[in-house]
């Protein structure tokens, strides 16, 4: 079994972004993910049986202001994963994909979440986890409801879409942010990277 877990979430305008958070998000989130499936995928064919599990989020079915460049890497997780479970599925191996909404840990450091975006707790993600262990998908929703609400709102038009998310409050939570109470996770987050230096590759 392999858990995907590791990830940074910069947030607040795109404009803001410095090349070190953008290129950070990428490694740690995309190529990250990508590395740890091709370290254990050769091994889990040729037994014909494993489970990667893979941590997105939400924001990789949809995106909201102030993430753009977090849901980026998260849309590519949730399409990676599930690429890879259909090709993988044949060959006895398992590729799941865990979408929480916002979580109650550091990363949310600094925003104001509440009402329609009250974060989940990181025991619901680890009991998600489980479940999916013992009874495969491909794609979870923590909390489960939220996949169907997020479906519908991925195919609602632009305007319809930003009413909802002034209603609900996600236009502005990722750009309305306190940036000091967020200063030392986003200055780790930076230095972060997903590379994994290999002799011969």
């Amino acid at each position: 079994v392999l858990i995907n877990n590791a990830g940074v979430m910069p947030v607040g305008p795109f404009l803001g972004h410095t090349e070190q958070a953008i290129r950070s998000a990428v490694e740690v989130n995309l190529y990250g993910v990508i590395t740890g499936c091709r370290l254990v995928l050769p091994e889990m064919v040729a037994r014909r049986r494993g489970h990667v599990v893979n941590i997105a989020s939400v924001a990789g079915m949809v995106a909201v202001p102030g993430q753009a460049l977090y849901a980026a890497t998260k849309f590519a997780i949730v399409g990676l994963s599930t690429a890879l479970a259909d090709e993988f599925a044949p060959r006895g191996v398992h590729v799941s994909c865990i979408m929480p909404t916002f979580t109650n840990t550091e990363l949310i450091a600094g925003t104001s979440t509440g009402g329609m975006t009250r974060p989940v707790q990181p025991e619901d993600i680890a009991a998600a986890v489980v479940r999916t262990l013992e009874k495969p998908k491909t794609a979870v929703s923590v909390p489960y409801s939220l996949r169907f609400i997020a479906a519908a709102t991925a195919f609602l038009p632009p305007r319809a879409r930003r009413w909802l998310a002034a209603r609900t409050g996600t236009s502005r939570v990722f750009l309305d942010i306190d940036t000091a109470a967020r200063a030392a996770y986003e200055q780790r987050a930076q230095s972060a990277t997903g590379m994994l230096d290999r002799p011969g590759d």
